[in-house]
């Protein structure tokens, strides 16, 4: 009876962990201008109301400062713009099926680009996945999320996208024409340069 009762321990261990594996959620399933999320979490949702989503994500990712609601993309390609900042177009484009897509964002008047944090959270029937990116720069003329379901429902297999939720914090907004965000290369460059005219000075000192 040991014995049976160690198997069936086993079995249940080992269905719990390729279930686990099955939904585990990568940073690459979600990319915004070609960046993938640095974090990924499931949120726990009494329901799949927007307000409600928030307070998951707030929970999750609020430390640093709390996320507003930006918009919801519905399956029908129907945006709800939730920033009072900001009004958003948006369009949607399935890929071969409802789990995959590209959403593209942009805007008309100022500010003509923003650095931001944004959390993006796709529902799937009961299921869901939360990404979080920060500081993505956007820009008025386009911006593209192409998004990809990768965890499972109760059947183990790919749900149709029910829902895109987008929040958002930190919003900072710039010039690309006279105040480019900085590029690591470029902050390596300057750096060096720093730290040779430091030489110099010393040297000059000496």
């Amino acid at each position: 009876m040991k014995f049976r009762s160690a198997i069936s321990l086993a079995i249940g261990l080992a269905a719990l962990f390729f279930t686990t594996q099955a939904q585990a959620l990568s940073i690459y399933d979600v990319k915004v201008n070609d960046t993938s999320a640095t974090d990924t979490a499931t949120l726990s949702l009494q329901n799949q109301n927007p307000a409600t989503i928030k307070n998951a994500v707030n929970d999750a990712w609020g430390d640093d400062g709390l996320f507003a609601a930006l918009g919801r993309m519905t399956p029908d390609g129907v945006f709800t713009n939730a920033y009072s900042g900001i009004t958003f177009d948006a369009t949607l484009a399935y890929g071969a099926d409802n789990t995959t897509g590209i959403l593209t964002l942009s805007w008309t008047g100022n500010p003509v680009a923003f650095s931001a944090d944004l959390a993006l959270v796709l529902t799937g029937g009961n299921n869901n996945g939360a990404y979080l990116f920060d500081s993505v720069t956007f820009i008025s003329t386009g911006n593209e999320v192409a998004w990809q379901i990768t965890f499972t429902n109760n059947g183990g297999n790919l749900p149709a996208m029910s829902d895109i939720d987008l929040f958002i914090r930190d919003l900072t907004p710039f010039d690309p024409q006279t105040n480019p965000v900085p590029e690591p290369a470029t902050m390596l460059l300057f750096g060096t340069g720093l730290l040779g005219l430091a030489g110099i000075a010393r040297r000059k000192q000496s």
